[in-house]
């Protein structure tokens, strides 16, 4: 582990990451997000702000997790749904990523596209 790979949704370049393992079907890392595109891009920067709070209310009380998805996830749907997530490593290998799960610490959670 500890491979490099720029996280890229659509043409959009997130960030940086590092993954540091996986258990079963998730797999995990380090992210240093792209500032250009987090400062330039409204819609990403809602969802990445949005996937921090529901990691951290998904961590925490059930009930509260719920109310937020069932208020919150709809507005996100598509980028949730896209499988236009990727990740690209420093050889140029492109890696097929469903929508990844983003955390305050700079964590970052994510299954492969089959």
């Amino acid at each position: 582990m500890g491979q490099e790979f720029k996280l890229l949704y659509e043409d959009n370049l997130i960030g940086t990451v590092v993954i540091m393992g996986s258990e079963f079907l998730s797999t995990s890392g380090q992210i240093e997000l792209n500032s250009e595109t987090i400062k330039n891009n409204k819609v990403l920067k809602d969802f990445i702000d949005f996937s921090f709070e529901s990691s951290e209310k998904v961590l925490g009380n059930n009930e509260a997790y719920e109310e937020f998805i069932d208020k919150e996830e709809f507005k996100y749907q598509s980028i949730i749904d896209s499988l236009d997530w990727r990740l690209i490593s420093k050889e140029g290998i492109v890696i097929k990523i469903l929508v990844p799960v983003f955390f305050r610490d700079n964590e970052i959670n994510f299954r492969f596209q089959e």
